[in-house]
């Protein structure tokens, strides 16, 4: 599993406050290296969606095909796997 951001935090809070460029020179070529064998599982942020979130969100559905999920969350975005029972299983996003 790769994440959308090459910036990793446990609050994604983190990333509205970076100052740096949270996704990185080099994050999109790893995500491309490895699709479609890339399952999304981004989750849900709740209210933390934003400008950053958002447009990244976008981006990376527009780089990659073929994706897969565990299933979705209310706001039809992948749920996270680990809040997943090990049973759950994929299926197309």
């Amino acid at each position: 599993m790769l994440n959308l951001f090459a910036f990793v935090s446990s609050d994604p809070r983190d990333l509205c406050n970076h100052t740096i460029d949270p996704v990185g020179p080099e994050n999109d070529n790893y995500l491309k290296a490895l699709n479609p064998e890339i399952v999304i599982a981004w989750g849900s942020w709740g209210k933390l969606h934003n400008n950053t979130i958002n447009s990244r969100a976008d981006a990376v559905r527009q780089l990659l095909v073929d994706m897969f999920c565990f299933g979705r969350n209310k706001d039809g975005e992948p749920k996270h796997p680990l809040y997943l029972p090990a049973t759950a299983s994929l299926e197309k996003w």
